[in-house]
């Protein structure tokens, strides 16, 4: 990547990002010796295993937004929490 960058020397921000991503799209093409194939192919043959995983996190976020706390607050401004989770 360094070496890229060099070769191609960009001269500010809005140039080194299209050098970036010129090098990010080239990269997951190219054939990686330990995978056997390129990053894209091996993300496009687990994309079920990616959207299981994906599920379970939406899931997960879900059920955060209906746990329920309650609080008391003293006279004297002290506070204690009742943690309530779904059942």
């Amino acid at each position: 990547m360094i070496f890229y960058l060099k070769e191609r020397n960009p001269g500010n921000l809005e140039e080194l990002n299209k050098v970036l991503a010129f090098y990010v799209e080239k990269h997951n093409k190219e054939i990686n010796r330990e995978i056997g194939c390129s990053p894209e192919e091996r993300f496009k043959n687990y994309i079920d295993v990616f959207k299981s995983i994906m599920e379970e996190k939406l899931k997960r976020i879900e059920e955060m937004f209906l746990d329920k706390v309650e609080r008391k607050v003293t006279k004297v401004n002290e506070i204690s929490l009742v943690l309530c989770f779904p059942r």
